[in-house]
């Protein structure tokens, strides 16, 4: 059995991972911004790798992306990802209206949002952590500049040379209840699965 066919309630297990993972991020952001954040996630799920591609970030889009690698006995990635213009409204709350504009992306601005996809990854892996019973670290986050697909794409390349289904888990953004366009993925390496299946026993 892979993890892919586990039971249902093994599956459960994943789901409210990913869910209290929402949760804890949605609470530590707020006091970060000061705002009313708000995240949402329906849990794990398996994804055939070419329809991983189209659920994943807008393609073509140029966006910002902060990737941080989980690290322990399970290993894999969080890409919290956000479009420039965004990427830039965001360093302007969290600089009290100081941000700088998209030419002048300094080494101040990395720092915040960098520090912002932290922060979302960090309550993701310590959930997941949790669940399993294990210890997880977030790596050093690591800032992406360039378009959708060829940001998601070596996370879907490391599944693709394992198996043709990704797990995944996506996550919907609200700031002052306001949808806003930011994406989340977590996706363990396909290594790590047998080892989440072990561990959900």
């Amino acid at each position: 059995m892979s993890i892919f066919e586990i039971s249902q309630e093994r599956r459960a297990v994943l789901d409210r991972v990913a869910i209290q993972g929402a949760t804890h991020a949605s609470s530590t952001l707020s006091r970060l911004f000061q705002r009313e954040v708000k995240i949402y996630s329906d849990g794990f799920e398996s994804v055939p790798i070419d329809e991983a591609c189209d659920l994943g970030l807008p393609s073509d889009q140029e966006l910002l992306a902060v990737h941080n690698r989980i690290q322990g006995e399970v290993e894999g990635n969080v890409l919290l990802a956000f479009p420039v213009e965004t990427a830039f409204e965001l360093v302007e709350v969290l600089m009290g209206g100081l941000g700088a504009e998209p030419a002048e992306l300094g080494d101040m601005e990395c720092s915040a949002l960098m520090e912002t996809g932290n922060i979302t990854a960090s309550a993701f892996i310590g959930s997941l952590g949790t669940a399993l019973g294990c210890s997880l670290l977030p790596g050093v986050p690591t800032l992406l500049h360039d378009v959708g697909g060829a940001i998601l794409a070596p996370m879907l390349i490391e599944q693709l040379l394992a198996s043709n289904q990704a797990l995944m888990s996506q996550a919907r953004f609200e700031f002052d209840e306001r949808a806003i366009d930011w994406w989340l993925h977590v996706m363990p390496t396909p290594e790590s699965l047998p080892v989440m299946e072990e561990l959900l026993q």
